[in-house]
C-alpha cells in the first residue's frame, strides 16, 4: 500500500510540473464562456513557445448557441497592435476536437497544432484566438500572455 501510494504522489508531482493553466482573460465572447486554456508544452506564464517547435494549444468553452461552422482566427498583438497569425486548418470543426454543430450549454474542447515558425521574432506577446460563427461574430474570445523564443 505504501509503495502504491508513494507512486501516486510522484505521478501527481510529475503532472504538476509539466502542465501549468494558462492564465487568460475573456476578450469578447458573445455566445459562449471559456473555461480554460491549456498550451502545451507550458510551464511557465506567460507560456514561452520554443521556434522550430509545435505547440499545442487546448482552449475548453461552452456556447449558449448552437453552432454549425466556427472558423479559428488568431492573432499576435504586440504594442496594442493585431497581427494576424496563420492558423493551419481555420475550419474549427475539422481536425480540432470538435464535433459540429457544436450543442449549446456543452463543454467542448478545441485543439489547435501551431508550429512556432524559426521565422517568428524573439519577442513577449500578447495572442487573440476567436472561434467565430458562421456570421463572424466571436462565439468566444480568449487572450492570453506568450513569448517566442
Amino acid at each position: 500500500m505504501a509503495l502504491t501510494a508513494q507512486v501516486f504522489v510522484i505521478i501527481t508531482l510529475v503532472a504538476m510540473t509539466t502542465c501549468k493553466p494558462t492564465i487568460f482573460k475573456d476578450c469578447g465572447s458573445k455566445f459562449g464562456k471559456v473555461t480554460g486554456v491549456d498550451i502545451e508544452p507550458c510551464t511557465t506564464n506567460p507560456c514561452t513557445l520554443e521556434k522550430g517547435k509545435n505547440a499545442t494549444l487546448k482552449v475548453t468553452f461552452s456556447t449558449s448557441v448552437a453552432e454549425a461552422k466556427l472558423t479559428a482566427v488568431l492573432h499576435g498583438i504586440i504594442a496594442h497592435v493585431p497581427i494576424p497569425f496563420p492558423v493551419p486548418q481555420p475550419d474549427a470543426c475539422t481536425a480540432s476536437g470538435l464535433t459540429c454543430p457544436v450543442k449549446p450549454n456543452v463543454s467542448v474542447t478545441y485543439t489547435l497544432q501551431l508550429p512556432i515558425k524559426t521565422i517568428y521574432p524573439t519577442i513577449k506577446l500578447a495572442i487573440k484566438l476567436e472561434i467565430q460563427g458562421a456570421d463572424g461574430s466571436d462565439v468566444i474570445c480568449a487572450q492570453f500572455p506568450a513569448q517566442i523564443a
